[in-house]
């Protein structure tokens, strides 16, 4: 606890408020987390005429149920950070980029992080999910159509949130228009570490069948998307130049208005 804001301050992105900071947002400390979103950076700057707060968003408990679709960031929205404590106590919990708060640091220099933390490999993929916020890839308004119509895209998001769907950090799809009314897919399923593999490579093969189940194509009106592959790579083996071929798909993904869609720059 300090009565200034320092340049060495505990805090860094990622870490959680005690319960007796919430007060500061206004917010019950029942059931309610804040996260620190704000850059290291900008944590570490002391001219509180620059930098005069930190940004936080608020969260809950997470359901074990819906990490599939929410652990590594693959949904735009919301997301599942799985903290652990000294004592090996974890905690999942769930926050949504769309409940944003902020804390003045004179304020917030009271008060020390809570104990728990995130692993190296939580907090990269915390960062990420926060920049995609900005730069996220879009797809031809007739492909996203036929996976809205289809219920195609629904069917993906059940096949994620199996137990399997945990170890999937990023869906990648390489999608090649062959006509306003014909698209070739092809699907890779990122994984961070080699034995989970087996895991990843049986939510391949479900997504497989489920083309499988409409003669390997999926059609709305004379639209159809087919299916080339789904594979899973992991991410010590994916190329740069085979992720630069790649965009990643998100679970609500809104159609762009233009067809072929722009280029976009960017991590996993």
């Amino acid at each position: 606890m300090a009565e200034k804001w320092k340049r060495d301050t505990p805090w860094r992105q990622g870490h959680l408020l005690p319960p007796e900071a919430l007060s500061l947002l206004g917010v019950s400390n029942e059931g309610t987390f804040a996260v620190v979103i704000s850059h290291d950076c900008d944590l570490a700057n002391d001219d509180l005429e620059e930098e005069p707060n930190v940004e936080v968003i608020l969260g809950k408990m997470g359901d074990p149920s819906k990490s599939g679709n929410l652990r590594w960031g693959k949904s735009p929205r919301h997301i599942h950070l799985e903290y652990t404590h000294p004592d090996r106590d974890t905690l999942l919990l769930e926050f949504s980029i769309n409940r944003k708060r902020t804390v003045a640091k004179r304020d917030l220099c009271r008060y020390d992080p809570q104990a728990y933390s995130l692993t190296k490999a939580e907090r990269e993929a915390f960062s990420r999910w926060l920049a995609s916020r900005y730069r996220r890839s879009a797809f031809p308004d007739a492909f996203n159509d036929v996976l809205r119509l289809s219920r195609l895209g629904e069917k993906l998001e059940k096949k994620l949130k199996k137990p399997e769907g945990e170890a999937i950090t990023a869906v990648l799809f390489d999608v090649e228009e062959r006509s306003g009314a014909e698209f070739h897919l092809s699907i890779v399923l990122l994984y961070r570490d080699e034995d989970l593999y087996e895991k990843v490579d049986a939510v391949a093969k479900s997504i497989q069948g489920l083309f499988e189940e409409c003669n390997h194509e999926v059609s709305v009106g004379e639209v159809k998307v087919m299916l080339e592959d789904c594979e899973p790579i992991s991410e010590g083996k994916l190329t740069v130049k085979d992720f630069r071929k790649l965009q990643k798909w998100e679970k609500d993904h809104i159609s762009l208005r233009s067809n072929p869609p722009g280029e976009m720059m960017g991590e996993v």
